[in-house]
């Protein structure tokens, strides 16, 4: 019997977990030089799964090759820049088949050995924390031990995400000059200002992209960001940022001055500091370079009386029969878009019977949940269980966001938490990168909080030791 472990939550296109596929087929032995590949996979609703033999194989691959992994980061960020580089170029195409089977070829290049820097986080961990354990023992000087680790384990670049924040603020700064308290209700009262809203909304438009899933970063998305820096003020919050990334560069330094670490360990702390970088910086630059190949694909689809998202959830085989004239089924298409299984198991398939394959997984009641400290910090409030990104609305300022993954499309939701908790996910996961730069409580990996938690919970975070009390049921 196969055990299939779930790695990643994210609603997809169709089109995408076959650029997954054909990559392991076709690209990931080519690209990295190794003599193993993923051959079976599957996508159920948002739930990605990957075999654990698998898995464990590719992690034996891995295993103090920090050559190797250096390369699979090397390799991903030369693919996804190249895919970036192909759709800004390519977007104004009139949208010819030619478009649609460069556009695949790139875009399943770029996607093709993202799952080896996802297994590159714990070989990385792993090395380390053995290093570190020759110079600090992880029994006696349990709390010193994790809090170097979590010192170390940051990058120190700006992420997208934080410069947009910034923009934000300088914004909001110009607003409140200007003496406006709240923009909802006439966003047009100032021309400049709403010029700067404009030109933000486009600048970052790709913000709206989920893979190839768009929902537009509209103005009044950016407009209700805005208001919530005025109601902090704009230069209290730029200030609490400012001295959280100072502060997140202090710990690391001092972590350094008391570690002092050989060349040896400066070299994998610098090397998972370059995969925590790139795991966000990845999804931010995969995002830009899907807008723009939105814009192509849209007129390809229009060229066969279909929307974006209709083409967007039909398989390349698909697609390229209704360019050659054949009728699509638009009712398949159409359950698709509600949700559906992708299996690839050396074959590739797509089915609408999502109820059919789901397992319901249940998790015993706990009075404390463990996963791992992200971003520290103590938190105390009511929880908000959001399953996907559609339920990010519902997040109000204070609440502890408790979902299984995050996102870009998730960081609105983010900025109003006091604290965030997620099921999947590790030091270099989006939520953790993320949290630390905005200084949000985080523990990530616990596995199953999104199924123990309910909404109006009442639980204490404490993201320095990774653990979530629960203090009252609702």
């Amino acid at each position: 019997m196969k055990n299939w472990i779930k790695v990643v939550r994210i609603k997809d296109d169709v089109l995408t977990p076959f650029s997954y596929a054909e990559g392991y087929k076709n690209y990931f032995k080519k690209l990295l030089g190794v003599d193993f590949t993923f051959n079976c996979y599957k996508y159920i609703d948002g739930d990605m799964y990957y075999l654990e033999e698998e898995l464990s194989k590719q992690n034996e691959s891995l295993k103090n090759k920090p050559r190797l992994i250096s390369k699979i980061l090397r390799i991903n960020k030369k693919y996804t820049s190249n895919y970036y580089k192909w759709a800004k170029t390519n977007y104004r195409n009139e949208g010819t088949l030619k478009d649609f089977e460069e556009f695949m070829e790139n875009y399943t290049k770029a996607n093709s050995i993202l799952m080896a820097a996802l297994g590159s986080e714990n070989i990385l961990k792993l090395m380390i924390e053995q290093r570190l354990e020759k110079k600090i023992d992880p029994i006696k000087e349990y709390d010193r031990f994790k809090s170097l680790l979590n010192s170390i384990y940051v990058s120190t670049t700006d992420t997208e995400t934080i410069k947009e924040k910034k923009e934000l603020i300088r914004i909001a700064s110009e607003i409140e000059k200007k003496g406006f308290n709240d923009l909802m209700e006439n966003p047009k009262q100032d021309k400049e200002i709403y010029e700067m809203i404009k030109k933000h909304c486009k600048k970052y438009a790709w913000m709206g992209m989920h893979m190839l899933n768009y929902e537009p970063y509209s103005e009044e998305k950016v407009i209700e960001r805005i208001n919530n820096i005025l109601e902090d003020s704009p230069s209290n919050v730029l200030n609490s940022l400012e001295e959280n990334q100072a502060k997140i560069k202090e710990e690391f330094e001092d972590a350094l001055n008391q570690i002092k670490p050989d060349n040896e360990l400066i070299s994998l702390i610098n090397l998972v500091q370059n995969l925590i970088f790139f795991r966000t910086w990845r999804i931010e630059t995969l995002h830009k370079a899907n807008y723009y190949a939105m814009l192509l694909l849209e007129k390809i689809a229009k060229k066969h009386d279909l929307t974006y998202v209709q083409f967007v959830h039909m398989t390349p085989s698909e697609v390229l029969e209704t360019i050659g004239g054949e009728k699509p089924d638009l009712e398949k298409i159409a359950k698709r878009q509600k949700g559906f299984v992708f299996i690839y198991d050396l074959e590739m398939n797509v089915y609408e019977d999502v109820e059919k394959f789901k397992t319901e997984e249940k998790a015993e009641h706990k009075e404390t949940i463990s996963g791992m400290s992200a971003s520290k910090g103590n938190a105390k409030g009511s929880v908000k269980v959001i399953h996907d990104k559609d339920e990010i609305y519902k997040v109000e300022k204070g609440d502890i966001l408790v979902t299984e993954m995050t996102t870009p499309d998730f960081v609105m939701a983010m900025e109003k938490a006091k604290a965030i908790v997620t099921d999947l996910g590790g030091i270099t996961c989006h939520a953790a990168i993320v949290s630390r730069e905005l200084g949000i409580p985080c523990i990530v990996g616990t596995n199953n909080a999104t199924k123990i938690l309910k909404n109006g919970d009442i639980v204490e975070v404490d993201a320095d030791k990774g653990i979530v009390k629960i203090i009252k049921i609702k």
